[in-house]
């Protein structure tokens, strides 16, 4: 099976110390397997389809990273 991964290189940045936020879209979702619904069986071929509850039927996901810089103060 295929799997989608990405690396994220952190490094500081040179002029500021603010928070940085970065989105990373495109993952399928894994409770559904990308279907963004799945079928309940009620009876005998009688089919009830519910909307993914993961991914609210979209079919990805996306990872929201949010990175803080502060000083790393060392106890003496």
């Amino acid at each position: 099976m295929s799997r989608k991964s990405s690396i994220v290189t952190v490094e500081p940045p040179a002029y500021t110390t603010d928070a940085e936020k970065l989105e990373i879209a495109g993952f399928e979702c894994p409770y559904c397997c990308g279907q963004g619904k799945w079928s309940e069986e009620v009876g005998r071929n009688v089919y009830v389809e519910h909307t993914c509850r993961v991914c609210k039927g979209v079919k990805e996901l996306k990872a929201i990273i949010t990175i803080g810089w502060l000083p790393n103060i060392k106890p003496e």
